[in-house]
């Protein structure tokens, strides 16, 4: 049975935290799934919206002299431009929504390791202090932390707890650096990737 749209929503927020530990094979099949979701998202919009402005258009085109047909195409254009981009951000607006949602999922606490070593990593330093928000916080332990850092060779400490966002912001001793690994702003840097061919879906045009 074709899957609802929350449900894949839900798929597509599942993914964003998997990605904390998955492999390239993974992060290719993560990135499909999130093309299935706006594509059935928008899609559907989409055509009522383009056939809206296509016969207004046209409408207007009866109205019109021929030398103003040109005028006429470049503002429906505009206008539908102006729509898949609500579309998008519609879409991906929900998604961040149900970030907090994961919070319940099983998979979460595992994912929330993945974040941490992730974040981590990118500060390249021997002292981390660790920002969780307090749902996060409260699904680690001492031995869990003591175990991450470890295996990294970096001391870990617990900092202020979050006031937004669901996951992790890393930051160095000094804090002059920090790596923010929140889901929400996980989900951003994907969004400006995935722009483009979001697009085509929308626009109908076949991917090459």
């Amino acid at each position: 049975m074709l899957k609802s749209i929350d449900e894949r929503i839900e798929d597509l927020s599942r993914a964003i935290i998997e990605e904390a530990h998955a492999d390239a094979d993974m992060l290719r099949s993560v990135a499909k799934l999130k093309e299935n979701v706006v594509l059935e998202a928008g899609q559907k919009q989409a055509e009522k919206i383009r056939a809206e402005i296509l016969e207004n258009a046209l409408v207007e085109a009866e109205r019109l002299h021929e030398e103003r047909l040109a005028e006429v195409a470049i503002k429906a254009k505009i206008d539908w431009l102006e729509k898949r981009e609500e579309l998008l951000n519609t879409v991906f607006q929900t998604v961040k929504l149900r970030c907090k949602n994961l919070l319940e999922s099983d998979a979460y606490p595992q994912a929330l390791q993945g974040l941490i070593i992730d974040a981590t990593r990118q500060l390249q330093t021997k002292q981390v202090w660790l920002h969780l928000d307090s749902s996060s916080r409260k699904l680690l332990d001492e031995k869990a932390l003591a175990e991450i850092g470890k295996n990294l060779n970096v001391e870990i400490n617990l900092g202020d707890d979050l006031k937004d966002g669901i996951g992790v912001i890393a930051q160095d001793e000094q804090g002059h650096r920090f790596f923010d690994n929140t889901l929400e702003t996980r989900l951003n840097r994907q969004m400006e990737s995935l722009r483009s061919e979001v697009y085509k879906i929308l626009m109908g045009e076949e991917n090459e």
